[in-house]
């Protein structure tokens, strides 16, 4: 009964790190809750931070400072590093509409110009912005 039991958990392994090293898991191991079903604890969506929010925040000067406060799990990583990009799997930033670039452009996007900051899972960036979203957009709103 042991080396059946020892067996079963074997080969339950053996296909668990199988789909791990082909990404079939992947996406469910990094891909957050969805924004959409939290809430954050003033009682607004996860996937938005509002102007009251960057208001409140205390110590800090840029969206990205802003982020890693309210929403760290915007910054997180959600697709597989490349070897030709190292910013590969984390979100894209656009500013005002228009694409940015990386998270380290968020350091350069001072916090008293922000009316919103909003982040799109991977579908959503794709079905609104096109196929070079893997990480999802971190999309900043500020005072034009």
């Amino acid at each position: 009964m042991m080396k059946e039991t020892q067996a079963r958990l074997g080969a339950v392994l053996l296909v668990a790190l199988q789909a791990a090293c082909m990404g079939a898991s992947h996406a469910r191991l990094e891909e957050p809750v969805p924004a959409s079903r939290m809430e954050t604890q003033t009682g607004g969506r996860a996937d938005v931070v509002s102007t009251d929010e960057l208001l409140a925040v205390q110590d800090v000067g840029t969206a990205f400072d802003a982020l890693r406060k309210l929403r760290p799990e915007f910054l997180i990583r959600r697709g597989p590093p490349m070897p030709t990009d190292p910013d590969a799997g984390y979100p894209v930033v656009y500013l005002d509409g228009q694409r940015l670039g990386g998270l380290n452009t968020l350091q350069g996007i001072p916090l008293s110009s922000i009316v919103e900051i909003r982040y799109l899972r991977t579908a959503a960036a794709v079905e609104q912005l096109g196929k070079s979203h893997p990480g999802g957009v971190i999309a900043v709103s500020t005072r034009r």
